[in-house]
């Protein structure tokens, strides 16, 4: 008999490469705001609850029992808003792109540091 699986809630932060003020802007926030809604709408996210700062997002959320692979939501989230983000700087003809050129070998640009945080949280009463 299979035990069911324990329902697990998670609080994150991401930082825009260091610390630029992208969200001052609100097509960005919109940007993430619609991949928020993007994945809830496929069931693949639930949100509770999200702060958009000027330089980085705060949100919980829980990832639905029915999808395989938790981590790999976070990872496209983060990698689909990094592109829509690039696509809307290339389309206003913006000079501000430049600052988030890397030149690295996985990728010309980034928009999102490295080192998100992750923080699991094992109970509602944690989460709230």
């Amino acid at each position: 008999m299979l035990k069911k699986r324990t329902l697990i809630y998670f609080y994150y932060a991401a930082t825009n490469l260091y610390w630029k003020p992208l969200f001052q802007n609100d097509y960005f926030k919109d940007i993430v705001i619609a991949s928020f809604q993007f994945l809830v709408k496929k069931k693949e996210l639930i949100v509770y609850g999200f702060v958009i700062m000027l330089n980085h997002i705060h949100f919980l959320f829980q990832v639905p029992e029915t999808v395989p692979q938790r981590r790999d939501i976070q990872h496209s989230l983060m990698s689909f808003t990094a592109q829509e983000f690039k696509k809307q700087l290339i389309k206003d003809g913006h000079s501000k792109l430049e600052e988030y050129y890397v030149g690295d070998a996985d990728r010309e640009y980034q928009f999102w540091e490295s080192n998100p945080l992750p923080v699991k949280l094992f109970s509602i009463e944690v989460a709230e």
